[in-house]
This record gives C-alpha cells, sequence and structure tokens, in this order.
C-alpha cells in the first residue's frame, strides 16, 4: 500500500544501512499528493538548530520526520498564529503528513534519497533522457534533512544530484517506510 493509500504492484526496492541491524527501506511507489509544498516555511532563518535537530545522515529520516512534525504542531520556536496551510497547494510539508507518519511513513533524510536514487539508476548520465519519470517521478522532492537556516535538502531528479534550496520554495513529497 502507497503512501496515497492506493494498492500497486511491483518491485520491492530496497536499501540496507551495513551498520548493524539490516533494515529495508521501501519508497512508495506514489507521490504524496500532487501539489508543491513548502518544507517549512515560518523556519526561514529562524532555526538556528538546524546542525543538531536533523541529520543528512541514513537512518534519521524518521526521526528527523518526527522532530520536525513535533515542531511544526506545537509551534515551540514559531509564530503560532502564522496561518500555515494544512492541506493542499503550499502546505508545509510537516503539517500535512502527520496521519501518514502514523502509519510508518516518513519523509527520507538526504542519504536516504540518494542510496533510492542509486538503486534506481537515476543519474543525469543514464542513456534514457527520462530516466526518472519511468519510476513516476517529479524532477524534485523534499528530503527530511535541514542543510541551515535558510534551507533544506532535496533531491534533484533532472540534474542527477542532491541540493540545497529555501525552505520556502516548493516542491513534491514522497514518503517511505522501513521493516
Amino acid at each position: 500500500t502507497n503512501a496515497d493509500g492506493s494498492t500497486v504492484d511491483g518491485t520491492l526496492i530496497k536499501c540496507t544501512n551495513n551498520t548493524g541491524t539490516p533494515r529495508y527501506y521501501v519508497l512508495s511507489l506514489a507521490n504524496y499528493d500532487t501539489y508543491g509544498h513548502y518544507w517549512y516555511k515560518n523556519a526561514l532563518s529562524k532555526m538556528s538548530d538546524y546542525s543538531t535537530f536533523t541529520s543528512a545522515d541514513f537512518g534519521k529520516g524518521k526521526d528527523n520526520t518526527d522532530k520536525m512534525i513535533d515542531r511544526m504542531k506545537n509551534h515551540t520556536k514559531y509564530n503560532p498564529d502564522y496561518g500555515e496551510p494544512t492541506t493542499g497547494t503550499n502546505a508545509d510539508i510537516w503539517n500535512i503528513i502527520e496521519d501518514k507518519v502514523k502509519e510508518g511513513w516518513f519523509v527520507p533524510s538526504k542519504a536516504e534519497w540518494a542510496a533510492f536514487a542509486s538503486y534506481l539508476n537515476t543519474s543525469k548520465t543514464s542513456t534514457d533522457t527520462n530516466y526518472y519519470v519511468n519510476y513516476g517521478l517529479n524532477s524534485w522532492y523534499w528530503s527530511s534533512s535541514q542543510g541551515n537556516t535558510n534551507t533544506a535538502w532535496r533531491v534533484i531528479f533532472d540534474l542527477g544530484c542532491v541540493g540545497l534550496n529555501s525552505v520556502i520554495d516548493t516542491y513534491g513529497l514522497r514518503l517511505c517506510a522501513t521493516f
């Protein structure tokens, strides 16, 4: 079952962390929805604890997701009257995924996205110019990893890399799970 609730037959995509007990990572075969979302619009230039609050490391996506949802839900540092959208276009990703997180889904970290992309052979050097489209992927997706007070990491399939972009830009959202 995908994060959007649909079911599909397909190949299990797995990556192991090669440290400790192997875990399987499963990338949803569908986008969360059809909208672009902010990473966390109201946090622009305000999350000074970015270097310790989230991690870009493999195995940290779930922890990052849990922390960011808690921060968004409780507005522990930011204006609770901001009025962030909770559905649809331009909603912050942390404001919309709580129900899916309770089901075990989370936003992949920078390194988890890199592992998925590597396994799928979605490098820009692929001989297929639409390599990422073959997997139903959009060009850009947010990770759960913040880069600095103004940016978060995203995977950029049309360029074949990961990069930093402003937390107030809007990109797609695809969730993963572990077992």
